[in-house]
């Protein structure tokens, strides 16, 4: 759907709209074909038990239209202590939920795209990608804070052959102190033992504690 049919239509106004907090079930649009705006937050990270705090949620956002028998929808879960988030997902969207950090590095923020394989090779292949929103922001370690929205990846993250030197990777903290979880879209991430305000929708916990599930809204604009 283009911004233009968009706004064509009379008011331009939702007709409804529609949050999902949590679980599952099956969206029923107003109408057949109803042109909806679509927001999904995806679970985030709990943090690391001792190093790192979690990962937030991808936010991905899509212009679709909605049949009357409707979609099924998943709210992800947020993770416990050393455990990942899980996707939202609405139909065949989807956004990727925060990991948690472990002896390899801090938590990484779920994507809205995100390069897979060897940039040197022919083996490399871009997952997730084509959708609006917002990254994650990565999880914090001993000495420093999660990261904001849209960076999902700690300088601490970069390591092995190939890697010269962190020392020009600017990654910003979220000023939520050393280990804190990762930023969301909707709020904050959680500071050091302590998991994200309860509307800090897909936020990463901080070190030792949960992340925060996920969340969907939905506008509906009708035919």
């Amino acid at each position: 759907m283009s911004l233009n049919e968009l706004f064509n239509m009379a008011g331009a106004k939702p007709k409804v709209i529609t949050p999902y907090t949590s679980s599952t079930g099956t969206h029923v649009p107003t109408v057949n074909m109803a042109r909806c705006l679509v927001r999904l937050q995806a679970g985030g990270s709990g943090g690391h038990s001792t190093n790192y705090g979690g990962g937030a949620g991808a936010m991905t956002e899509w212009w679709v239209r909605i049949p009357i028998a409707g979609w099924v929808y998943v709210v992800g879960a947020g993770g416990a202590v050393s455990v990942n988030g899980s996707p939202t997902t609405l139909g065949a969207l989807f956004a990727m939920p925060g990991s948690y950090g472990n002896g390899n590095g801090p938590g990484v923020g779920g994507a809205i795209s995100m390069l897979k394989g060897w940039v040197d090779t022919d083996g490399a292949a871009m997952l997730n990608g084509g959708c609006a929103g917002v990254s994650g922001g990565h999880g914090g370690y001993g000495s420093a804070s999660g990261g904001p929205v849209g960076h999902p990846i700690s300088d601490a993250g970069f390591s092995g052959a190939g890697v010269a030197s962190t020392t020009n990777i600017y990654m910003p903290g979220n000023g939520q102190g050393n280990g804190s979880g990762g930023d969301s879209f909707y709020g904050k991430g959680g500071t050091t033992g302590n998991a994200p305000a309860a509307t800090a929708y897909g936020a990463g916990g901080g070190i030792n504690a949960a992340g925060r599930g996920g969340y969907i809204e939905i506008w509906d604009f009708g035919a």
